[in-house]
């Protein structure tokens, strides 16, 4: 029964092949990525917050990030859940706008601070596995 099961075709939520391309289009890089709790906080989550404190509404961050409302719903839960405070709060008597807090302004810095030191740090990294990538 095992050899069966290790011999079967994995699922796979996207082709291989979109997927190895993609991958070969992005380039070699590093990324990083903060866990809080349970939540894994990346460059999406970072962004998608402070889009959220330049518009005040994740309505129109969703849709100047090109991403879908509920999904960008989710990763503002997801993203929050690992805080023992609020990242963002309703603004006023509206409860469609929001402001970060002072934690969420602090995170996005941060992020965005170690993101650079490590980007800065790793262009020899970089550079070698962008010589090591397989070509399409």
């Amino acid at each position: 029964m095992a050899s069966s099961l290790s011999n079967a075709e994995p699922k796979l939520s996207v082709p291989l092949q979109s997927d190895q391309t993609h991958q070969a289009q992005r380039g070699a890089g590093v990324r990083l990525k903060l866990f809080v709790g349970q939540a894994a906080i990346g460059i999406g989550q970072i962004d998608l917050l402070d889009c959220i404190g330049q518009t005040g509404s994740l309505v129109l961050a969703a849709t100047q990030m090109n991403m879908d409302e509920t999904r960008a719903e989710n990763l503002l839960a997801l993203t929050s859940a690992g805080f023992s405070k609020p990242l963002v709060i309703p603004a006023g008597s509206d409860s469609n706008l929001l402001e970060l807090t002072e934690l969420g302004a602090a995170l996005i810095h941060r992020f965005r601070m170690q993101d650079s030191y490590i980007q800065n740090s790793s262009a020899d990294l970089k550079d070698w596995l962008t010589r090591q990538q397989a070509s399409n």
